[in-house]
């Protein structure tokens, strides 16, 4: 009885500190996530932000991965209120590209990965996508919706893809990683759409739920908060990145008190707990009890 208690009592004191610290801000409706993200990366600038199988990242190169990719979509003439599709695997490119459309108001749509032919032109076209991400490993996944995808639609691959297609991740090194100038940053407010996330589809068509700024926001530092995470702390994420829980709630846990955020591509029984603590973990996220 006394444990439950201390465990009541602890998850109370959690929910307190999330609900004190979400709440600043609505006080502050022009910061966006792009605004809070230069704060923590000025506060942590040397410090490992995302962890990767493949590539990882600082605060300060993740700064400026965001803004080499808010510039490439300004070149390719996306504006505020325009949306992107990402279609990619578990990786730290994954924050970085959503991260970077967000700051010049353009929302991601993240492709549920395992979608193929009409269901994922489905999701395409219910959110206007002008331009779509797709990682050259899904390449001919993506490909199997062509006949029913929205006309006009430009593809863009991460990697080399069969089909030859242009590589964003060769073209965003052209453009410059310093922080966006005043006119390069369009006038934004919590309240506009930075994400939109698809629903599983299971007793229909997936339909996507529009997440904006102030959500991402909240999620962020009111898990953060609920977690009671420092910047001492690693969190170990292996759920997939297109869902709120691994893509928002585990990479927010860390960013947004200086921590960071280990990411691996799938879950594995095997090497769950030999990889943590590898990788120095101290905490994880998980679905279900």
């Amino acid at each position: 009885m006394l444990a439950r208690l201390k465990s009541e009592i602890a998850y109370a004191r959690g929910i307190l500190r999330a609900l004190t610290r979400s709440t600043t801000i609505g006080k502050s409706p022009q910061r966006t996530i792009g605004d809070y993200f230069d704060d923590w990366a000025r506060a942590h600038a040397d410090k490992p932000a995302l962890i990767g199988q493949s590539e990882s990242f600082t605060y300060r190169e993740l700064d400026a991965r965001t803004n080499r990719y808010a510039r490439w979509a300004r070149a390719r003439g996306l504006t505020k209120g325009d949306t992107v599709c990402l279609m990619m695997p578990n990786r730290p490119e994954y924050i970085a590209i959503w991260l970077g459309l967000a700051r010049i108001g353009v929302a991601t749509a993240l492709i549920t990965t395992n979608l193929a032919g009409r269901s994922l032109a489905h999701c395409v076209a219910i959110v206007g996508a002008k331009i779509a991400i797709v990682d050259a490993s899904m390449a001919q996944q993506f490909a199997s919706a062509r006949e029913d995808l929205p006309a006009g639609l430009l593809v863009y691959s991460h990697g080399a893809a069969p089909d030859g297609a242009p590589r964003v991740d060769h073209e965003v090194e052209a453009y410059e990683e310093a922080t966006l100038a005043a006119d390069e940053r369009p006038a934004l407010t919590i309240n506009d759409p930075a994400l939109y996330i698809f629903t599983s589809g299971t007793t229909g068509l997936p339909k996507a739920a529009r997440i904006t700024h102030s959500r991402v926001l909240r999620i962020m530092v009111g898990f953060a908060a609920a977690t009671n995470a420092t910047p001492r702390d690693r969190m170990f994420n292996c759920l997939p990145m297109y869902h709120t829980n691994g893509g928002v709630i585990a990479t927010g846990v860390a960013l947004a008190v200086g921590g960071s955020c280990y990411i691996r591509d799938r879950f594995s029984v095997s090497e769950f707990w030999s990889d943590a603590i590898a990788r120095d973990c101290t905490l994880f996220i998980y679905v279900g009890e």
